[in-house]
């Protein structure tokens, strides 16, 4: 179900971030990216990903800071403390 941030109640929770066993791919692209000084405001040239793409999105625009269970920051939903409790 769409869990929404508790820091603006707007932003939905990314579930690929909190469940998926590698992550969300688009989050770690973008964070790699950063990294490295990309702009990703502007076009791409040459070699650089084209984030215009729609077939090689790149960024998530969704909560990356929050467990999708608990709401809680500092860990996922695969890894919450309190999966299985009665919540």
């Amino acid at each position: 179900p769409l869990r929404l941030s508790p820091a603006d109640e707007t932003k939905p929770i990314c579930r690929y971030h909190n469940y998926h066993k590698k992550g969300c791919r688009r989050w770690l692209q973008q964070q790699a990216l950063e990294k490295d000084g990309t702009d990703l405001t502007k076009p791409a040239t040459n070699n650089e990903v084209d984030t215009n793409d729609k077939d090689d999105v790149v960024g998530c625009a969704f909560d990356h800071d929050h467990c999708h269970w608990c709401l809680e920051r500092g860990h996922i939903a695969l890894n919450c403390p309190l999966k299985g409790s009665n919540h």
